[in-house]
């Protein structure tokens, strides 16, 4: 299996994020400075990249790197607003850095270039699916605010939410650097397909780890739940333990998280076999996804999709079964 090193292409993308984001505002350019001090594993614009390798690959296709990108970081720096958090991929976060207010301004300033950007290409073909898919990314956040404390919260309405606010990032990624290389429309569908299925696998997989005890992340653990804010893991827990889960909730609203609440909670999603039901599901986006797979060429971009998605479950399962400790 032959995979792709992407670090040069990652590079010219990056650069073209930072001209991007150039502000003639001292303090917005400070708090941009900021921002891209903390770069991620950026698997977005790796998305778009590998895509594009099915047509193509052209200036296009790193413009729409960069844009996924920008669009991505944007969305955490008003999530950190909402959830209040203090860092982000290791740094202070910008509303606490540099406040609330100037977050706010800093994301839409984000948003604003994102649509600069966009307009280069938008005459060229149709892109409507590009911005149907950030209405569907605020969509899923409102859906998620919707049922903050909601403790009868559904299985329904948490996988809805998700597809919003991550898996249609990830769908339009695939999706823009397939069109964007001129792949052909049933390559451009597999892989909007896999980048939607793919999304839903990544976030289920990032909230099992969320409760896991040794997980390295660069947000406090179990923050969703101080915050009212129910996850995949919590919701089948929620169907066995509803009182015990509503005091630890009570508590925590009261005087904080702490070893004792946060051990409680562990054992209720483990005693209700929450874990056994989020790994069957994690496994259905997992086949989803490498079915969409299985409809491309086998080039070096689809064997490291596969790798990609392959390692994401693999990663996730081994980690909770070894670390979902009491």
């Amino acid at each position: 299996m032959a995979t792709m090193d992407l670090s040069k292409e990652l590079e010219l993308v990056n650069q073209r994020i930072t001209t991007s984001l150039a502000s003639e505002d001292a303090r917005m350019q400070e708090i941009m400075d900021w921002v891209l001090l903390g770069r991620g594993k950026q698997l977005r614009p790796q998305m778009v990249l590998l895509s594009g390798q099915f047509g193509k690959m052209n200036d296009e296709v790193y413009l729409f790197a960069s844009i996924i990108e920008i669009l991505h970081m944007a969305s955490l720096v008003h999530d950190d607003v909402i959830d209040n958090s203090t860092t982000r991929r290791g740094l202070e976060s910008v509303q606490s850095k540099f406040g609330a207010s100037m977050a706010v301004y800093a994301g839409d300033f984000m948003l604003a270039c994102v649509i600069d950007d966009a307009l280069d290409v938008i005459g060229l073909r149709n892109y409507k699916f590009f911005f149907r898919a950030m209405k569907k990314l605020v969509y899923g956040e409102l859906g998620q605010v919707a049922r903050v404390h909601d403790l009868d919260v559904t299985v329904e309405q948490y996988l809805a939410n998700i597809e919003g606010k991550t898996s249609s990032l990830f769908e339009i990624a695939c999706r823009s650097g397939a069109k964007a290389a001129h792949a052909p429309a049933k390559y451009e569908d597999a892989l909007a397909d896999f980048g939607k299925n793919y999304g839903m696998l990544f976030q289920i997989c990032d909230d099992i780890l969320d409760f896991s005890k040794l997980y390295m992340s660069d947000k406090p653990r179990m923050l969703d739940f101080v915050n009212g804010i129910y996850s995949l893991p919590l919701i089948y827990a929620l169907q066995e333990h509803k009182e015990q889960i509503r005091q630890i909730q009570d508590d925590c609203d009261h005087y904080g998280m702490n070893t004792e609440r946060s051990t409680a909670l562990k054992e209720l999603i483990r005693a209700s076999g929450s874990l056994e039901k989020c790994e069957e599901k994690s496994r259905f986006y997992y086949r989803e996804a490498m079915t969409a797979l299985a409809k491309l060429p086998r080039i070096p971009a689809r064997d490291t999709l596969e790798e990609m998605t392959d390692q994401l479950l693999s990663t996730t399962l081994s980690s909770s079964a070894a670390n979902f400790a009491v």
